[in-house]
């Protein structure tokens, strides 16, 4: 693919550079990568995930190709599935969650579901496998908001297995 990169991402590993973390992202090391080559290209990230969250993440080579990916997700065409381990059982095989999430007062990380000043927030989920203290789920976003699965799952009294 010549106008996509593919990337694993490990736990503790932000994806692009933050106050916190300037030197030490998924997007720095892509960048020396390219750099190490002499691929002179910009690092277009297409998806992200939470710091404490492993997966793939997809960085584009071009402007283009990074909107087409956009454009994808924003209808629906790409899609993004997850997999987790949480603490218990949840009561259905399959189902949604719909509540509002915002900010957490005085966090600017945080958040948290807020019935009042929350914006939409949709989870559906499937269980995949249970085990004797907690289960395997299957996620899949409708709205993308930051830390949306944790919260959600949290709220119905499930916490994330690290």
């Amino acid at each position: 693919m010549n106008g996509l990169w593919l990337s694993i991402n490990l736990l503790g590993l932000p994806i692009h550079p933050s106050r916190l973390h300037y030197t030490d992202s998924l997007s720095n090391g892509i960048k020396f990568y390219f750099d190490s080559i002499g691929l002179a290209k910009k690092i277009r990230p297409i998806n992200r995930l939470d710091l404490d969250t492993s997966g793939l993440v997809l960085f584009a080579k071009c402007e283009y190709i990074q909107e087409c990916f956009i454009q994808q997700m924003k209808h629906h065409i790409f899609q993004k599935e997850y997999w987790c381990f949480i603490d218990g059982f949840l009561p259905e095989k399959t189902g949604s969650i719909q509540l509002p999430i915002a900010r957490k007062k005085g966090s600017i990380i945080e958040r948290c579901v807020d019935e009042i000043n929350g914006q939409l927030a949709i989870t559906h989920y499937k269980v995949l496998k249970v085990f004797p203290t907690f289960s395997l789920i299957q996620c899949k976003l409708e709205t993308g908001r930051t830390h949306q699965i944790r919260v959600h799952l949290a709220s119905l009294g499930h916490s994330l297995i690290r």
